[in-house]
């Protein structure tokens, strides 16, 4: 991936921070459309709701009280135990007449006047009107052989579907007062047996009971078409409301739209079941939707007696305005934040146009640095923040170039790490203690071989010699100590140790012998070495003086090294006992006789090192 220029970067944090402004922007927006839309449909169906239940209250209140004085009468309670027992349910139905069920009927008539609530739109039945009728204790109706208008024809369609509920409450005969519900009951014409074709009506059961022995022996049963109340309560602004009344598993209301009926099913029911009881709405914050349209649904709970299932009031609101809305908003956000955009890239174009000038001179002189040159200095143009970089890149850039130089000259004059430490400050005058291994390396015979040769010609010669041992040296992690004319001295473990120093000067002095071998074949003259390799503890660090120092490791095992390397014979290595101790138990040595040393009083024990083990491969990784 290229790497980015600092005015795209600039593009891209604008652009970033105006994306961020405005997804927020929108995010809050929305959250607060749908927040207002959320509190208004809320207070539409607190409204709806209270409405309803008031209306419900006025409709049942006087009509409930009538039922309960009937049903309470001496006359009736006695004309239906008579009628019971001649099984004549017209006497019964006569005084009823008399003593108020027409009254009753009339009254329910008016509750019925309403627009019934249905899933279709058919025309008006018999399940339209209001009805009464009588059952007994088990819950059969007491069919009249007389016409009568308020009785329910529905029944004999439906084969007494409504009764069957009624009895399920009778036959434990703990109807004691008076319960009222709704129940889904089937047209007179039914279409196809869906859920269409049922009408939601209200009932009232009004159980007639003999007093002294509190027994019952039936109910009046009045029933009327539930009203569909919405157009006429809710005030001006609310007509995205569809409402209507679910019952028992299914919803029933002509607003609904009929794709969502099983959607509202599942969802009524499932909140039924989980919700805490309560009197207040509930909302279900997953939208509905019909098609592409998302629609919001609340329910509040009916109060109902045990004798009828569970009701509920459910209201839909179609989201379609809000989501409009929130389109609307969007564009207008996304276009301000688009205007936005553009008029902070044509600033930030303008004012990086100052600083990418200034940045790409100074990545130029950069490059020209990491290339080795020091010599060509960034252009000062202005006096602010940048200039005063550029002036300090100039003169750091001088500073390297003074280092650079500095390096060059010293990695020729000592070694290369040693150098490297020197110009870090990691090695100071004076010294510490260190277990190195020291390798002198000298040639027999030199003077004799170079007595005629022309100055030029033994300068070439010392160097292509120095330089192949120079480089089998650093292989091995040696340091290069100094060249004494012919004479080469190598440390191995200072100024850093890299483990196994007396090995890794072992294997460069046998590798030093083998090169020189090499050379023989090719070179012009013939050259043969004599190798002393020795191991302990020495001082280690910068000799000489603040003005001039060295480094170099003194002791006694540096005079033993170079005592060996002087009575080694052509192509021999010597080695001491410390070294020999500290290399593998397969080495190959041959031990000399002690050796009588200059500048040590006791004979001193030496070895032929002759072959090495082979190293060891690293193991590949798992």
């Amino acid at each position: 991936m290229p790497a980015l220029s600092y005015r795209t970067k600039l593009v891209l944090a604008m652009s970033l921070v105006v994306a961020a402004v405005t997804g927020s922007t929108i995010f809050v927006t929305e959250r607060q459309v749908q927040t207002g839309y959320q509190r208004l449909f809320e207070e539409q169906f607190h409204h709806q709701t209270q409405a309803f239940a008031e209306h419900r209250a006025r409709q049942l209140q006087e009509l409930s009280t009538l039922c309960k004085t009937t049903a309470e009468k001496v006359r009736v309670v006695s004309a239906m135990e008579e009628a019971l027992a001649s099984n004549d349910p017209d006497l019964l139905y006569d005084n009823l007449d008399v003593e108020g069920l027409s009254l009753i009927n009339r009254q329910a008539e008016v509750a019925a006047a309403e627009q019934s609530i249905s899933t279709s739109q058919a025309p008006a039945d018999e399940t339209d009107g209001a009805t009464a009728m009588v059952v007994d204790a088990s819950g059969h109706p007491l069919v009249p052989t007389k016409p009568r208008s308020y009785f329910p024809t529905f029944l004999d369609v439906q084969q007494g579907k409504p009764v069957a509920l009624f009895k399920k409450r009778l036959t434990t005969a703990d109807l004691q007062r008076q319960e009222i519900g709704y129940l889904a009951v089937k047209q007179a014409r039914p279409k196809s047996g869906s859920p269409a074709d049922f009408h939601l009506r209200e009932f009232i059961v009004t159980p007639l009971i003999i007093e002294p022995t509190n027994e019952l022996l039936g109910a009046i049963v009045v029933s009327y078409p539930v009203s569909d109340l919405t157009s006429q309560t809710l005030p001006e602004g609310m007509q995205e409301l569809m409402s209507g009344i679910w019952l028992d598993g299914q919803i029933y209301g002509p607003a609904m739209p009929s794709s969502l009926h099983p959607s509202i099913n599942s969802r009524v029911s499932s909140m039924m079941r989980h919700l805490p009881q309560s009197t207040g709405p509930h909302s279900d914050l997953n939208p509905l939707y019909d098609g592409k349209k998302p629609h919001r649904l609340f329910i509040k709970e009916i109060p109902h007696n045990p004798l009828f299932p569970a009701a509920a009031q459910v209201g839909l609101y179609s989201l379609h305005e809000a989501m409009k809305e929130q389109r609307g908003l969007r564009l207008v956000i996304l276009g301000f934040g688009l205007f936005a955009l553009v008029v902070g890239i044509g600033f930030v174009m303008l004012i990086s146009h100052g600083f990418s000038k200034p940045i790409e001179q100074l990545v130029q002189g950069t490059n020209r640095v990491r290339q080795g040159d020091f010599e060509t200095p960034v252009e000062v143009k202005t006096r602010d923040e940048l200039g005063t970089l550029a002036a300090s890149f100039n003169e750091m850039t001088k500073d390297l170039a003074l280092k650079e130089r500095y390096r060059a000259v010293l990695s020729q004059v000592t070694d290369r790490e040693v150098a490297s430490q020197m110009i870090s400050g990691q090695i100071r005058l004076g010294g510490e203690i260190r277990s190195c291994s020291v390798v002198f390396c000298d040639i027999r015979g030199f003077t004799s071989l170079t007595e005629n040769m022309p100055p030029a010609e033994v300068i070439a010669l010392l160097n292509e010699h120095m330089t192949a041992l120079n480089r089998v040296v650093h292989k091995h992690h040696g340091v290069v100590d100094k060249f004494v004319g012919d004479l080469i001295m190598a440390i191995f473990g200072a100024p850093m140790s890299y483990g196994h120093d007396a090995l890794n000067a072992a294997r460069c002095a046998l590798e030093m012998l083998q090169v020189r071998t090499a050379l023989n074949e090719t070179s012009t003259h013939r050259i043969e070495m004599g190798i002393g390799l020795a191991t302990g503890e020495m001082l280690a660090g910068c000799m000489g003086s603040a003005d001039r120092l060295n480094y170099t490791v003194l002791g006694e095992r540096v005079n033993l090294a170079s005592r060996l390397c002087s009575s080694a014979g052509r192509m021999e290595l010597l080695i001491d006992r410390n070294t020999y101790d500290a290399l593998p138990p397969d080495t190959i040595v041959e031990p000399t006789a002690p050796l009588e040393l200059k500048g040590f009083s006791d004979p001193i024990p030496a070895y032929r090192l002759l072959a090495l083990p082979a190293p060891q491969p690293i193991p590949a990784p798992v």
